[in-house]
């Protein structure tokens, strides 16, 4: 009786391209892609940092009470006061075409305003943000920058994203080596290089589902120098999920947002990013 061999010949051959497969993907993961000696020396500043201070950070008001997301001049000013190099602004126009630092909702043009989402930039600049903070500009943001010369800012961009990052590259050209800016769909990298913008970061949750695939952000990141992706705390889990998500796409990680210090801590001790968005300027 003749014993049929093509099962455990199939077998072995889908063992052997199965074998094939993942070292091609471990090679490919291991060959790094092209970056500049610029984007490296900047990646070097922000793991020694650790920390961008995001939308500003926590405040005390003059009550006791802790507010957040004010992208406001106290705001700024503690920042460089503890030491921070690195801060996350808020930017959006408003209905008359103003370019403010603000981060508000639906209905509220900047939290802690009360102003409606229809307010003019000129009724923003004459408020008070928790009626005692000072609002900003681009402009005074500019110039809190010419100032400090010591902050980068990574910009978060809450209307048109290309229309405000264009409108930065203008009135600001001095200062596009110091903005960090955000392509929010893969489309828009071309135009902010072409904007002369050298340090573009890629936070993945502003994208469409079918555009966050482990392989669809590989490809994207190996074929576009970027200083870092942004995921959301949580988005590969565990540790070991992370880290191989990293070493697949080649290019770092930062994690948005975390407060809590033992776990900012860990993510950054454990090299499992980059950096860590936080509000926590005294960490």
């Amino acid at each position: 009786m003749t014993r049929n061999t093509r099962k455990p010949d199939a077998l072995k051959i889908a063992v052997f391209l199965l074998t094939i497969l993942i070292f091609l993907v471990l090679l490919w993961a291991a060959l790094p892609s092209a970056v500049s000696p610029a984007t490296l020396q900047l990646r070097h500043r922000m793991a020694e940092e650790g920390c961008i201070i995001h939308a500003g950070g926590f405040l005390s008001l003059s009550d006791g009470t802790r507010v957040s997301y004010t992208n406001s001049l106290e705001a700024l000013e503690n920042c460089v006061r503890n030491g921070k190099r690195f801060c996350e602004i808020d930017l959006q126009e408003t209905s008359d075409g103003i370019l403010i630092c603000g981060h508000g909702d639906e209905s509220e043009l900047v939290f802690g305003t009360g102003l409606s989402i229809t307010a003019t930039g000129t009724e923003f600049l004459n408020s008070r943000i928790w009626s005692e903070l000072t609002p900003l500009s681009a402009e005074d943001l500019a110039d809190f920058m010419r100032a400090h010369p010591e902050l980068t800012v990574i910009t978060d961009v809450k209307t048109d994203n290309l229309r405000v990052c264009r409108r930065l590259a203008e009135a600001f050209p001095d200062l596009r080596s110091r903005f960090i800016v955000q392509i929010q769909l893969p489309e828009e990298y071309e135009t902010l290089r072409d904007l002369g913008f050298p340090y573009i970061t890629y936070p993945i949750f502003k994208t469409p589902d079918e555009q966050r695939g482990l392989l669809q952000l590989a490809a994207f990141a190996r074929n576009h120098e970027l200083l870092a992706l942004i995921l959301p705390n949580g988005y590969y889990s565990p540790d070991s999920k992370l880290l191989a998500a990293e070493k697949l796409i080649g290019t770092p990680i930062i994690m948005h947002t975390l407060n809590d210090e033992w776990e900012i801590d860990y993510y950054l001790r454990n090299h499992l990013t980059l950096a860590v968005y936080t509000d926590n300027t005294d960490y």
